[in-house]
């Protein structure tokens, strides 16, 4: 028996002033934030985060709804 995967890498830039980027992505937590629409699975759990999401470096893996996951990282441009 045969499992199927897939891997992309993803980037968004924001042209926005930074305080208000920050104001914006550093909420704790996207579960809810993000339901599901179309074809776009929502986010239903995130792990690997131990700590506030507020600082540049910052990893978490988001989890969705149709048993897929997704890696964030903050960065500085």
């Amino acid at each position: 028996m045969s499992g199927r995967s897939a891997t992309a890498v993803t980037e968004l830039f924001a042209t926005a002033p930074l305080n208000l980027i920050w104001d914006v992505a550093t909420i704790y937590t996207p579960v809810g934030l993000y339901p599901k629409v179309g074809l776009l699975p929502a986010v239903v759990e995130v792990r690997d985060q131990t700590r506030d999401w507020d600082r540049v470096g910052r990893t978490r893996q988001l989890t969705h709804s149709d048993g897929g996951s997704v890696i964030e990282h903050t960065r500085d441009c």
